[in-house]
């Protein structure tokens, strides 16, 4: 048998496996997670943040029909401070934070998981953090760096 032949062979069993459906066909993913448009920030302000991903799809003219986005506490992804539930929705820019109130100098983590327009779920997304920064005047402390007790020759 022919290289050539194994290959056509090791195909065919792959696609009978998969019920048919090409190998073009995985589904989607979701990818390039932002928060304030950036990845992963340090210390923001923004009490209500955005979220925003990119849909990755091999298919021809696929599209999010909906999205859950959970935020937690720690990396284990509990949403215990926000689960949107599923969302029939195709909107993946600037979605707003509507969770537990975030507080000052804490990390989050989140992820995303879509639907794609044959209502089939993706995969949860890889998670993601953001970190609040100080958020009022108390979240600052600090004390004054200075040369000492001595004066300046």
């Amino acid at each position: 048998m022919t290289a050539i032949g194994s290959i056509n062979k090791l195909l065919t069993l792959i696609l009978s496996v998969m019920g048919g459906r090409s190998l073009a066909m995985a589904g989607v993913s979701v990818q390039d997670l932002k928060t304030e448009n950036m990845t992963e920030p340090l210390g923001f302000d923004v009490v209500k943040p955005h979220f925003s991903w990119v849909l990755n799809s091999t298919d021809r003219g696929q599209v999010q029909t909906a999205y859950r986005i959970v935020v937690s506490s720690s990396p284990e992804g509990s949403g215990d401070m926000w689960d949107t539930q599923k969302r029939d929705s195709s909107t993946s820019i600037e979605v707003t934070y509507g969770g537990a109130t975030l507080q000052a100098k804490k990390r989050y983590w989140w992820k995303v998981m879509v639907w794609d327009k044959d209502g089939q779920a993706s995969a949860w997304s890889p998670a993601c953090w953001f970190e609040m920064g100080p958020l009022a005047r108390s979240d600052w402390g600090g004390q004054w760096i200075g040369g000492g007790s001595g004066t300046a020759s």
